[in-house]
């Protein structure tokens, strides 16, 4: 039983995982199978593979076959393939493309079971809670099913029910594919680069989330609030009291699918004014609120009369900080002016680099991916595949982007593709203008400089406090023999005249700034005496700031003249 160790735990579900390796074999992945050395632990996969014999399959497209095996494999597989097909950081560009096309259409699970469910969760009858509920479901896939129902109030809402066993099936897949990974970290030594195990814990959290309908809950209300008033867009409203773990109930939505409007030749609906709509509402999503619906494909978007924008399926949402929406913009904006050293640096800042990068080299072949999308007048520009080609440029040198970052591409991926298919001379560009002005007007903005400043004499200030008792601590250490520094440098005069210099460099500009934040403060507070409503100490604190200033950058100039 020695060499079933590794498996000791996943074996307690021994059907289940042979149930994953017949269908790899199936579809032609036998050679996965040996690879990873499955044959060697357990007989039944032996007798699996000296029963495959030569079919269709084998014929069959490698990306194709993949994405049949996880359709078979369920709805832990299926999620799965989703999330990986935003991956273009760490899987081909083919096989993504492929993996974005999985069905996640299933058969729907009895009336019967719904009932028990909902009133397991919610405490009474169906019938006590609605007084209208259609047992046939209006949707089904492979994590719930979604039926129409009217509430005792009187509102039309749609109730969302998790398909029973999905958790026990989640977490069994999941034990599985830890392992699977873990075997393919080890007998795929370059596989390890793309850290096989963290992607399976990512989507642990991921399918987790999602089986969690509170959380759709929370973000729906948040989405709420960020576009209350906002003509453009319908958000659905929530019923927390009709609402559990595994029971989301929401306003139902009486609208068109995308598709439908994609196909009108009625003339009902303005396409233009829909496509600029959805990508205006993706964009502030990402770029002003940092909250974002991750998955914004035709399937997810309905359409309300006067050309409403509706986005449905809150399981999976992204979440951006503001330097990282910032940093992403400037990319952005150095690819619309050629400017490569901008945009590498800003993927630089924007990766989890852990070693050292041929920045030269990598702007290099950066400038080559702009010059190939870009174009004069940007008509043209596809950003969606110009991000794909520079994420799987970083790949190329080592380095991946975070997860909430692919999921933006993905989000601007799709909503560029809704809207093209809209309007064939869409341009995400255009619709992108107003908000790089309103970035830029943010940072400018006064206020934001005296925060920021603020935060930044704070950060220094915590650093000058704690030196100290830190250099203090080592010193003890080295007196006590538990440090032992050897070493031997000459020649490093002028290295110690330039540290020296950046230091005091550093504290002048500590002193400057805490000279301005605390002249703010006071000037704020009206602290007397005053002139004109304004503080006397607070103006006389400015005055000295802007000497002080105004007599380092002399002094700066006089040196760079004299160096």
């Amino acid at each position: 039983m020695k060499k079933l160790g590794f498996f000791r735990h996943t074996f307690r579900y021994p059907m289940r995982l042979q149930e994953v390796v017949r269908a790899f074999i199936a579809y032609g992945f036998e050679d996965w199978v040996v690879l990873l050395r499955l044959d060697r632990s357990f007989p039944f996969v032996r007798r699996l593979l000296s029963k495959r014999g030569s079919g269709e399959e084998q014929d069959m497209d490698r990306w194709h076959a993949i994405r049949l095996t996880f359709e078979e494999l369920g709805p832990t597989f299926i999620k799965l393939g989703q999330i990986l097909s935003s991956r273009t950081d760490m899987l081909p560009l083919e096989l993504t493309r492929e993996l974005a096309h999985l069905r996640d259409d299933v058969a729907p699970f009895s009336s019967e079971e719904v009932m028990t469910i909902i009133e397991d969760e919610l405490g009474r009858p169906c019938h006590e809670l609605f007084s209208e509920f259609d047992e046939k479901p209006a949707a089904s896939a492979s994590i719930a099913q979604v039926h129409t129902a009217r509430t005792r109030s009187g509102h039309k809402v749609a109730v969302k029910v998790r398909r029973p066993g999905i958790e026990e099936t989640v977490r069994v897949d999941l034990e599985i594919l830890h392992h699977l990974a873990v075997l393919i970290e080890k007998y795929f030594p370059k596989a390890k680069l793309l850290n096989p195990t963290a992607v399976i814990e990512e989507f642990r959290k991921s399918i987790t989330n999602e089986l969690d309908f509170t959380r759709e809950l929370r973000s729906l209300e948040r989405f709420r609030v960020m576009f209350a008033g906002n003509p453009r867009t319908k958000v659905p409203e929530v019923f927390p009291e009709y609402s559990t773990r595994r029971v989301l109930t929401m306003e139902f939505i009486d609208g068109e699918r995308l598709g439908s409007v994609e196909s009108d030749t009625t003339g009902r609906f303005d396409k233009h004014e829909i496509a600029r709509n959805g990508a205006n509402l993706v964009l502030e999503q990402i770029f002003i609120h940092g909250f974002f619906h991750a998955d914004p494909h035709p399937g997810n978007i309905y359409i309300l009369p006067n050309n409403v924008v509706c986005f449905l399926d809150f399981g999976i949402v992204g979440q951006l900080r503001p330097r990282e929406r910032e940093t992403l913009m400037r990319v952005m904006i150095g690819a619309v002016n050629r400017d490569a050293d901008t945009v590498t640096d800003g993927l630089l800042a924007l990766t989890d680099a852990k070693h050292a990068v041929n920045t030269a080299k990598l702007s290099e072949n950066v400038y080559d991916i702009i010059d190939e999308y870009i174009d004069v007048s940007l008509k043209n520009l596809d950003i969606g595949g110009m991000f794909t080609d520079l994420i799987s440029l970083l790949v190329r040198f080592g380095l991946r982007m975070p997860t909430q970052l692919t999921l933006v591409t993905k989000a601007l991926i799709s909503i560029e593709g809704v809207g093209v298919q809209l309007w064939p001379d869409f341009n995400l560009v255009e619709v992108l203008k107003p908000f790089v002005r309103r970035l830029y007007y943010r940072r400018l903005n006064p206020r934001r400089i005296l925060t920021d400043g603020y935060e930044i004499a704070a950060r220094y200030g915590e650093f000058a406090r704690d030196l100290p008792v830190d250099l203090r601590e080592i010193l003890k250490l080295v007196k006590t023999g538990n440090v032992r520094l050897t070493f031997r440098a000459t020649g490093l005069e002028p290295i110690a005249r330039t540290i020296d210099s950046f230091g005091v460099r550093i504290i002048f500009g500590l002193v400057l700034a805490s000279i301005m934040v605390s002249s703010s403060l006071i000037i704020g507070a009206t602290v007397p005496p005053t002139w004109q409503g304004i503080s006397v100490i607070g103006l006389i604190g400015y005055g000295l700031a802007g000497l002080l200033g105004f007599g380092f950058i002399v002094a700066l100039i006089v040196r760079m003249f004299r160096g």
